[in-house]
């Protein structure tokens, strides 16, 4: 087959959604989905990335183009939501960027850009110690009281045993460390289960705490954790993988912190 043709087949997998915005392409897969010699493939691939129809990233991977997958910005964004929900409230030390990278699942270099951009924009502002505040605002008075989010109902026939919370949260982080997407149905099962996970573990969490500083920590857990959810479906497959991968650590924090304190109870 010409190469051209290989070109347009590939061309209208992008078109139809097939390959969506966002997506990493590996010739392997390309050649295997479309049933075509390896060869041409990766000939067709270099075809479309000189006419741009593909990017191809510093790391010699190739990428459909997508709206608004800025790394840094996408961070930035994540962390307004944070805060505007209470995670971070205002005149609050963030966590050092060892955690925060934890947390966001990124690199120090893309969250260390996004970090200057909340600066920039005054959204953050220095405090002692080389950290970063949220900025008081002039109409803050400083963080109201939040009632402790209500978790959703669970599926009674779900497995939300902690080997099983653990597998598949594990499987979300490496999804996207690894940039090899699942099917989109895998990732929908993938979310829901977490989302389900979550609230299970949002339950138990209200009845562990032993202080107002666990309470504290707990509830702005279970915060970060549902905005997290709520905002997990992106444009993109690569934005909503990372979102995921969010959503997987902060289940797996959540699943820490209630073990803990079980397990403190017990031997009370």
């Amino acid at each position: 087959m010409p190469i051209a043709e290989v070109g347009r087949r590939i061309t209208q997998r992008i078109a139809s959604g097939a390959y969506a915005p966002g997506t990493r392409l590996s010739a392997h897969k390309v050649a295997a989905d479309l049933q075509l010699p390896l060869d041409s493939v990766k000939l067709a691939l270099r075809d479309l990335a000189g006419n741009r129809t593909i990017e191809v990233q510093p790391t010699g991977r190739m990428r459909i183009p997508g709206p608004n997958n800025d790394r840094p910005h996408q961070l930035a964004l994540l962390v307004k939501e944070l805060a505007a929900a209470g995670v971070y409230p205002p005149g609050s030390v963030l966590p050092d960027r060892t955690e925060l990278a934890r947390t966001l699942v990124t690199s120090k270099v893309p969250l260390a850009e996004a970090l200057e951009l909340l600066l920039e924009d005054g959204t953050l502002e220095p405090a002692p110690r080389r950290r970063l505040r949220v900025r008081r605002t002039a109409t803050s008075a400083g963080p109201s009281p939040c009632p402790w989010p209500e978790p959703a109902a669970t599926a009674a026939d779900v497995d939300l045993t902690p080997a099983s919370i653990q597998q598949v949260a594990r499987e979300a982080v490496t999804w996207w460390s690894t940039r090899l997407p699942p099917t989109p149905s895998q990732l929908d099962r993938c979310i829901a289960y977490l989302t389900a996970a979550g609230d299970h573990l949002a339950k138990r969490a209200r009845t562990t705490p032993n202080t107002e500083v666990e309470y504290a920590d707990v509830k702005r857990l279970i915060i970060r954790m549902r905005v997290t959810a709520a905002t997990v479906k992106q444009p993109s497959i690569d934005l909503t993988l990372w979102r995921t991968a969010c959503l997987a650590t902060s289940v797996l924090d959540l699943r820490s912190i209630v073990a803990q304190n079980e397990a403190g109870e017990s031997t009370a």
